[in-house]
């Protein structure tokens, strides 16, 4: 018999399948004796607290994305109250009442070329108007951010829009229809949350027009307005009609402050209401109770059983029923 001896040598190569090293080029199913070391991973650490839910996650849950979940390190889901929300709309509410004033100014200030009105009121009102187009320019652009709109921005913007407002009516007429312009922004203002802004508006508008008509009353400057009346008008009814146009004011003002109020309550008991039902959703799936449906109990001769349908589920079953 002859003797073979075999030699193990071992040669860097390639790795194989199994994670071994092969030997031979050649021949890459031949490996070596010594296995591949392989590393080894530490213990997993434990997070220290449940990460945060995600908002699909929420929703996913029946409790909507704004709702305030257990706090998590530092981090906890901010709330949105009934005030945050009544902001957000308020400041687009805003911006878009500025673009509604733009449209205004073009065209008041084109209609003063096709009256007769006289040029110094004409100018006062012309005056206006270019200050109030560009400083409501920059407010739109500003409000952008809601971290801009501030106390003393919405004062300067009212404050221009109050005397460009009584400008227009000095123009057109005190005892006219042109109030009106005024009536709509004090209640527009009226709604804001600055209620101090809101009441700046109205003092200034209620001093504005009184001072415009007791100058017009009393005779010292005739009525400048091109629709004022051809007929001589007693001074009494001058009166009324300005104690009619401050008590608009007024009712504007405190509607708009209503309004507020009833819609800030609207919205907190939406929120209690959207709350309950989504925390009694969770107290129940947390305690593992399958969900239920109440049946509705049928009435009426179409949803009675036939009598047969009851014997035969009340009689005992048989042998011979099996």
């Amino acid at each position: 018999m002859a003797e073979v001896t075999v030699i193990f040598t071992e040669v860097p190569g390639e790795r194989t399948e199994d994670g071994a090293t092969a030997i031979d080029d050649q021949d890459p199913d031949a490996t070596s004796v010594d296995p591949v070391s392989v590393p080894v991973t530490g213990p997993t650490a434990p997070l220290d607290a449940p990460p945060a839910p995600a908002a699909l996650a929420l929703i996913a849950a029946g409790r909507p994305p704004s709702q305030p979940t257990t706090e998590v390190g530092s981090r906890s889901v901010s709330l949105t109250t009934a005030a945050d929300a009544m902001r957000d709309e308020e400041i687009e509410r805003t911006r878009l009442f500025i673009m509604m004033g733009w449209v205004i100014s073009v065209i008041t200030g084109g209609a003063i070329f096709y009256v007769d009105a006289p040029r110094w009121v004409a100018y006062i009102f012309l005056g206006g108007l270019a200050v109030g187009a560009v400083v409501s320019v920059h407010y739109y652009r500003a409000f952008a951010d809601p971290a801009r709109y501030t106390q003393s921005a919405l004062v300067r913007l009212a404050t221009i829009c109050v005397f460009n407002g009584h400008a227009g009516i000095l123009l057109f007429g005190t005892f006219s229809a042109s109030p009106i312009l005024v009536v709509v922004g004090i209640h527009f203002i009226g709604r804001t949350e600055l209620e101090r802004v809101a009441r700046w508006v109205l003092a200034s508008a209620l001093s504005f027009y009184t001072a415009i008509s007791l100058v017009i009353i009393t005779g010292l400057v005739a009525d400048p307005g091109v629709f004022d009346s051809d007929r001589p008008v007693p001074r009494l009814s001058l009166v009324a009609a300005t104690l009619f146009v401050l008590g608009t004011y007024v009712l504007a003002y405190y509607t708009a402050r209503s309004f507020r109020t009833a819609s800030l309550m609207s919205i907190d008991e939406l929120t209690r209401a959207t709350r309950l039902i989504a925390a009694r959703g969770l107290d129940g799936r947390a305690a593992g109770r399958p969900r239920t449906r109440v049946a509705r109990r049928r009435t009426g001769p179409l949803h009675r059983p036939d009598r047969r349908q009851v014997q035969a589920r009340r009689r005992p079953r048989s042998r011979r029923d099996g």
